[in-house]
């Protein structure tokens, strides 16, 4: 009689486990002003290391454990130097998150300090919302919400670079909180560096003829070269004075934009202060006086003078 043979018995095969989804950033239509915002919300470990949250109530947060020592918040308010600062084409004077960045590294050293998101960014018609917390030593010392125009016709624009600058925007706002850079949110130290610091400069933008403020030193805007004759362009305010000339004599003529300009230039490259500038005009050139601004300036001088008040900036000053 023939045997069979014994096979083993067959197992069953295995099933590949399921790969993890990637994590992905979110981009919701919703807006993150929700009813649930107004609960109160601690700042636990939990919430800095944990999953992001869309109830974040910002006036309920309480930031008590971060001890800075009195020499490093005198490092973090002192004012920042002019050359540190920029100007919004609206003319808001603003710092740079690069000078504060800076800043943070050279007090708290690189990785001593960071951001935190604290909820999904949010898109608001064609802004980009998204609230963040400033660390320091893993623990927080400030939240602001970060925003930015996400602008489709710039081809250089994508959704990652929104996003990432609604982060140095949400940088910038949590460090006015520490004092970086608060004197840009002071409205006369605004007028003072407009004046001393920026030119309003005629532009031919998409929506037509506009003014736009910029640094004196930075190079002109492209926009600048397209002003029209209509929009009152650099070059034709140069050619005609602000003023109708007295009796017909040309040096009796104001000064032009770009004059102006170029004697601001002599004056910042030689380190002229404005007070300086505005008391030797007062002594040899009294008819400069300004009574809407209180002192005397620029904008008021002849051009027979110009060339002597060039020299004198020329000259530092003295």
């Amino acid at each position: 009689m023939a045997t069979r043979k014994k096979h083993p018995p067959t197992r069953p095969a295995r099933r590949a486990a399921p790969r993890p989804a990637p994590a992905r950033v979110e981009i919701v239509t919703r807006s993150p002003f929700t009813e649930e915002s107004a609960l109160p919300v601690r700042v636990t470990p939990e919430l800095i290391a944990g999953p992001l949250v869309d109830s974040l109530s910002l006036p309920a947060i309480g930031f008590g454990r971060s001890q800075l020592t009195k020499e490093e918040g005198a490092a973090l308010a002192a004012p920042m130097a002019d050359d540190e600062l920029g100007i919004l084409p609206t003319g808001e004077v603003y710092p740079p998150t690069v000078f504060i960045r800076r800043r943070l590294n050279a007090i708290f050293g690189p990785g001593g300090w960071g951001l935190r998101p604290c909820a999904n960014p949010t898109v608001q018609g064609r802004t980009v919302v998204q609230p963040w917390l400033l660390l320091v030593r893993e623990q927080a010392v400030a939240i602001a919400y970060g925003e930015c125009d996400y602008q489709p016709d710039n081809k250089r624009m994508t959704w990652a670079t929104a996003l990432e600058a609604c982060k140095s925007n949400g940088l910038m706002r949590c460090c006015k909180d520490l004092g970086i850079g608060s004197e840009c949110w002071d409205k006369r130290f605004q007028h003072q560096f407009r004046t001393t610091r920026a030119v309003l400069v005629n532009v031919e933008s998409r929506q037509g003829p506009d003014r736009w403020w910029r640094r004196l030193d930075d190079p002109p805007f492209p926009e600048e070269g397209r002003a029209t004759r209509s929009a009152g362009s650099p070059e034709e305010t140069s050619r005609m004075p602000r003023e109708r000339s007295t009796g017909g004599d040309p040096d009796r003529r104001i000064v032009s934009d770009a004059q102006v300009r170029r004697a601001m230039a002599i004056a910042n490259a030689g380190h002229v202060n404005a007070a300086n500038l505005h008391a030797y005009l007062a002594e040899h050139y009294p008819y400069t006086h300004d009574t809407g601004k209180g002192r005397c300036t620029i904008a008021k001088l002849y051009r027979s003078d110009y060339d002597a008040v060039c020299a004198f900036l020329e000259r530092g000053g003295s």
